[in-house]
């Protein structure tokens, strides 16, 4: 069929093509005419004369400007027909389960089709098209109870499928295909529906394994070493619409065995870089789509038994994926006997040959964790300790740390704190006092136990830049010494007698920060200081001062012991009753010689006062007044009382429409 007889000529083939132009007018993603191509009245027409039965491999060739006679051709009463098809829920499109359907999705539109299926029987669709052209989703509703979806497919490839099992009862459903932010596309839809009848039992077992890289003090050792990928999620998969028909976890050898119903055709088994232990999960997703990393293995027809075994190389990305994930469970396995819940999923963004701007960092239950070429981080174990340490501490202990740049560097208390005790958790899961971060061509070694960096002794390693608490210090030297608190006496370190232990250092690190069972005594903020300080009062306190000793800590541990909760509370309270204001405590308590402040800030009389039995009067209760107790040399401030109008006039100003102002002098 031609129409018209100008010079500039698009061919479209398939009806969907057809309609796709006509519909979106702009094409959509992919689907942009040329700026002379055909208009849309020529492109009505075309379809018009196609008619709706026209075969989708037919070929409709149409001229950018369609002549008069080729108007003339259309039927007079034929209207044009709907340009984007079934792009309502209650206009939904039959589905043909005997052959794929071909249409198009036009811009910031759906189409919807409608199946009914017998009791018993299960259902997939597969969704095929161009995704460069424009990406499309894929959902799978019950008409009866559409929220939630029973299923959905928002992939970035050239596929989506969807699936829903045997229902015992009828059930009619909708499948809606929409573009990812609108976009349009051309599709071809496949449908396919099974009796329960026609399942068959079938069982699969196996393996997962992946290859690792040993380490130590000069970086990786050569070797490649097979490990159990244990505790992965591991699933069979029906190949022809991509349903997952069973599920479950690898046990500690890596080892999987699944029964499932099959419904003919090739299946796999599918290991996903996601461990889940005691609760806790972790998975590897790349870094430019947030795509899971999966392991996959060759189709096989399902039967009574089948062995399929999976191997993660070391020199493909899936390798590292799979480290990343085992070394975590490593820390959770430690981590889960002191705590009393688990935490939220852990994800670990990282991709082969992909940099950071961080490096590698942790923020909001995400690891960012650099697969550059340069400094690859994936097979560096402590690394990927080091930052699962920051999300222990984020939900299980505290710290102040402002975060920045640290490494090599002299950094405020509260960032060689955070850097530090993160540093010592990757040391505590692995049992080692070490630091080791490969490069491409070099290998970075920290002993900070040892203080050494390379083997070599470096003097600022150790101390403060200013002598107190308070000076910029390094993060090894917080490492070494919550170090020297949890391990034992030897006879290479005279100095250290403190011995707390696993339990007794998480005890620490999980009720004394997390339960906010500290005081802050060192740097304003938690700091290694306040570390020793709990340390002290679980043991000894002359014990602590010498491992503060022996790294140049400027800290007197006995000096500043605090072991109470937070500030130290009064063991008095001042009330109005009768007329005056009161000092009461305890039943049978006495107040020992103290100060009674009268008058107000900047105005205050100072009596002293004796030693009096609680309850015991202070001063009258003036509504001008504020009174104060204090008791020279307590741990505790004291406690106070303010009269109304003493009350207003502290707190300043004048309160207009929410605000309290005060007039500038």
């Amino acid at each position: 069929m031609h129409i018209g007889d100008g010079s500039a000529r698009v061919r479209w083939i398939g009806w969907a093509a057809a309609l796709l132009l006509a519909g979106c007018g702009q094409g959509g993603a992919g689907g942009a005419a040329d700026a002379d191509g055909p208009d849309a009245d020529a492109v009505d027409a075309a379809i018009e004369d196609a008619g709706p039965d026209a075969a989708p491999d037919a070929r409709v060739t149409v001229d950018a400007a369609p002549s008069d006679a080729a108007a003339s051709d259309a039927a007079p009463d034929a209207g044009p027909p709907d340009p984007c098809p079934g792009d309502r829920p209650d206009e939904a499109l039959p589905v043909d389960l005997d052959a794929p359907m071909q249409g198009a999705v036009c811009r910031n539109r759906s189409v919807w089709y409608r199946l009914g299926v017998p009791a018993d029987h299960a259902v997939s669709a597969v969704l095929t098209f161009d995704d460069a052209a424009g990406d499309l989703e894929l959902r799978l509703l019950d008409v009866a109870a559409p929220d939630p979806p029973r299923a959905i497919s928002e992939g970035s490839d050239d596929v989506e499928r969807v699936a829903a099992d045997f229902a015992p009862a009828p059930t009619d459903y909708w499948i809606e295909i929409y573009g990812y932010r609108g976009a349009a596309n051309a599709y071809t839809l496949a449908v396919r529906t099974w009796p329960r009848a026609a399942a068959r039992p079938a069982a699969v077992t196996g393996v997962v394994r992946y290859a690792d890289r040993p380490f130590g003090p000069l970086g990786f050792t050569g070797e490649i070493v097979p490990r159990p990928a244990a505790e992965v999620v591991v699933q069979v998969v029906r190949v022809l619409d991509g349903a997952p028909v069973a599920e479950g976890l690898t046990d500690a050898d890596g080892a999987f065995a699944l029964d499932f119903e099959a419904l003919g055709g090739p299946h796999v088994v599918r290991a996903l870089a996601e461990i889940h232990h005691a609760g806790f999960v972790a998975r590897t997703r790349d870094r430019d789509a947030g795509n899971l990393y999966a392991l996959e293995s060759a189709p096989f027809e399902p039967a009574d038994a089948v062995s399929v075994d999976l191997l993660a190389p070391a020199d493909a990305a899936i390798g590292g994926a799979f480290n990343i994930v085992d070394v975590a469970r490593d820390a959770f396995v430690f981590v889960a006997p002191h705590v009393d819940r688990p935490s939220p999923p852990l994800t670990y963004r990282w991709q082969k040959g992909e940099a950071f701007a961080c490096g590698s960092c942790y923020s909001r239950d995400t690891i960012s964790l650099g697969g550059q070429l340069e400094d690859p981080d994936e097979y560096d174990d402590v690394i990927i300790l080091h930052e699962l340490g920051h999300y222990f501490v984020s939900h299980f202990s505290a710290d102040d740390s402002p975060g920045g740049s640290h490494r090599d560097q002299l950094v405020s208390p509260a960032l060689a704190y955070g850097e530090g005790v993160a540093y010592f958790f990757a040391g505590l899961v692995r049992g080692l006092p070490h630091v080791v971060d490969t490069f491409l061509d070099s290998v970075r070694f920290i002993d900070f136990e040892a203080m050494t960096v390379g083997g070599e002794a470096l003097d600022v390693l150790y101390g403060t830049t200013d002598d107190t608490p308070r000076g910029e210090q390094r993060e090894e030297l917080v490492a070494g010494l919550v170090w020297d608190a949890f391990d034992g006496p030897s006879a290479a370190e005279p100095f250290d007698a403190v011995e707390l232990g696993e339990d007794g250092l998480m005890d620490v690190l999980v009720r004394g920060f997390g339960g906010g069972d500290w005081v802050d005594v060192g740097a304003p903020g938690i700091d290694v200081a306040d570390f020793l300080n709990l340390a002290a009062c679980d043991t000894s306190s002359a014990a602590v001062q010498a491992l503060a000793d022996e790294r140049a800590y400027p800290f007197d541990v006995e000096g500043a012991l605090r072991c109470d909760k937070g500030s130290v509370p009064a063991p008095f309270e001042l009330v109005e009753a009768d007329g005056g204001v009161w000092a009461v405590g305890a039943k049978g308590a006495w107040l020992p010689p103290h100060r009674a402040w009268i008058g107000g800030p900047g105005a205050f009389k100072v009596r002293a006062a004796p030693t009096c039995a609680l309850p015991c009067r202070v001063h009258d209760a003036d509504p001008d007044a504020a009174v104060v107790v204090t008791v020279p040399g307590a741990p505790y401030p004291g406690a106070s009382w303010l009269g109304a109008r003493q009350r207003r006039a502290l707190a300043g100003g004048r309160v207009v429409g929410g605000l309290r102002v005060t007039v500038s002098r």
